[in-house]
């Protein structure tokens, strides 16, 4: 299946590709891809209904942060990747239950981007001149403070 452009509650994919495989009780989407904010998702899903197992892993690479915040009504900066996999199963068709599986696990990274509200640098900075007996005066935050990182 393509679709070459869809928005789904403001967020906004285009170049989407699933595969679809069904037979035997079993269903395989892969590959799963989209471009999206400037970055791209890749990922599969399974399902298994002898097992009654889920399974899906996803990767997102590259994404532009602050668009997709501010399209799910949020702010954020920078870019970032973000993976995920997930792996469930309930009870067995014979009535006997197995035991819940362990897998899944997930990381966030994020890069070239700014923490908007407060300049942590410069804390530090009237914190360490506090301290060696300078300035005591720390100005408030403000709204036009922020703090770049690289990663």
């Amino acid at each position: 299946m393509r679709i070459g452009a869809l928005q789904l509650h403001n967020v906004k994919a285009g170049k989407i590709k699933v595969g679809v495989h069904a037979a035997g009780g079993h269903l395989e989407m892969a590959p799963l891809s989209a471009s999206l904010y400037e970055g791209a998702l890749n990922g599969t899903a399974r399902a298994d209904a002898d097992a009654n197992r889920v399974a899906a892993n996803a990767t997102l690479d590259g994404i532009s942060i602050g668009p997709l915040l501010k399209d799910l009504d949020g702010q954020g900066p920078g870019r970032g990747a973000w993976r995920r996999e997930t792996e469930c199963r309930g009870g067995r068709r014979d009535g006997r239950r197995d035991a819940p599986i362990p897998r899944r696990g997930a990381s966030l990274a994020l890069r070239d981007g700014a923490v908007h509200g407060i300049n942590i640098v410069q804390r530090l900075r009237d914190v360490k001149s506090a301290l060696s007996g300078g300035s005591t005066q720390i100005q408030a935050a403000s709204s036009a403070d922020k703090t770049d990182f690289s990663s």
